[in-house]
């Protein structure tokens, strides 16, 4: 066993054996849940703003949220490790969540994108990315 830390808190990680069953793998994908706190479901849209000067104003729609970061939706790809300015309208948000208390999507924030899958809607390429936030809550 060997530990990994990061982000203030440290997690046991067993030993890599290379062998991972079907079924993980099946819902795992290509991804690994990194997120500490619960993901709240949402659906909405937002705009997405550079953080470099340069103009940009582009539509996405948010997936999911969390304490720690957003999942979104765009016709945009951004790569891993770029920072951007997020801006919500806070309005016409549909959350599953069943204590409303819990599900608080910021308004605005800086947030660096973590990763990013392509997928196809309507034939056309639709890019569904992680972002974590810049500033705590």
């Amino acid at each position: 066993m060997f530990q990994v830390h990061g982000n203030n808190f440290r997690k046991r990680v067993t030993e890599d054996t290379g062998k991972v069953s079907a079924a993980r793998k099946e819902r795992m994908g290509n991804y690994i849940e990194k997120r500490i706190s619960p993901r709240h479901s949402v659906n909405g849209p937002i705009t997405l703003h550079s953080t470099i000067g340069t103009p940009m104003n582009v539509k996405a729609t948010v997936r999911n949220c969390s304490e720690e970061g957003i999942c979104f939706s765009s016709s945009r790809r951004f790569t891993t490790g770029t920072t951007i300015l997020f801006r919500s309208s806070n309005s016409g948000y549909v959350c599953t969540c069943k204590d409303r208390d819990d599900c608080l999507l910021r308004s605005i924030s800086f947030v660096t994108v973590k990763w990013c899958r392509e997928s196809q809607e309507d034939g056309r390429p639709v890019y569904e990315m992680g972002a974590i936030y810049m500033l705590p809550h």
